[in-house]
């Protein structure tokens, strides 16, 4: 994807004062479990360019989830051509203060990969954690795992290359009580369940 990019940057660069590329890729997993039973599992991955430009003083913008090159090049054009526009309504000139290059690599620390940890070892967790919950008065049980895993390209036309992998992980429990006219919920963290 790096390349692709570097190809449309390339091809910008003769007809901007300025521009950049942002790829973005976000991997999803969200398990839920009631009661000792699977509820919801959901995969699911985003992805998707933004292309900002700086023609004659105004910004352009266009966005596209089209990752191939010729649907890249006309989501580049389509940036130019909304700059173009935006300069002939623009009152001043936007300048931007000089920035150095900046290329470089971050990943989150993490101790383990979550999308490493098989969907049924998760599953099994809550699973469990949900079963220990139902006891005494305990009706409801609810558990459940949300997992992200960003990961971001940044090029421009003033040499920055920055790459960055993020990943996060949630969780949480909830258990309800009914009995004698009460009824009360218990959740941890507390924002899981907005105690």
């Amino acid at each position: 994807m790096k390349e692709v990019l570097k190809n449309i940057l390339d091809w910008l660069e003769l007809k901007v004062s300025y521009a950049d590329l942002r790829f973005v890729q976000t991997e999803k997993e969200n398990i839920e479990v009631e009661n000792g039973i699977l509820s919801s599992y959901n995969v699911s991955t985003d992805r998707g360019v933004g292309i900002r430009v700086l023609v004659d003083g105004a910004w352009g913008f266009a966005a596209s989830n089209n990752l191939d090159k010729i649907s890249l090049q006309e989501t580049a054009a389509k940036a130019l051509d909304i700059a173009r526009a935006s300069a002939l309504t623009k009152k001043e000139d936007v300048r931007l203060a000089h920035e150095e290059k900046h290329i470089d690599t971050y990943i989150t620390p993490i101790t383990k990969n979550p999308f490493q940890v098989s969907p049924s070892e998760k599953i099994d967790l809550l699973v469990k954690a949900t079963k220990i919950m139902l006891k005494d008065k305990v009706k409801k049980s609810e558990g459940s795992f949300s997992f992200y895993k960003t990961y971001k390209i940044f090029i421009s036309t003033d040499g920055s290359e920055i790459e960055q992998t993020i990943f996060e992980s949630g969780g949480g429990i909830a258990a309800y009580a009914i009995g004698e006219g009460d009824f009360q919920k218990r959740s941890y963290p507390s924002s899981f369940g907005g105690d």
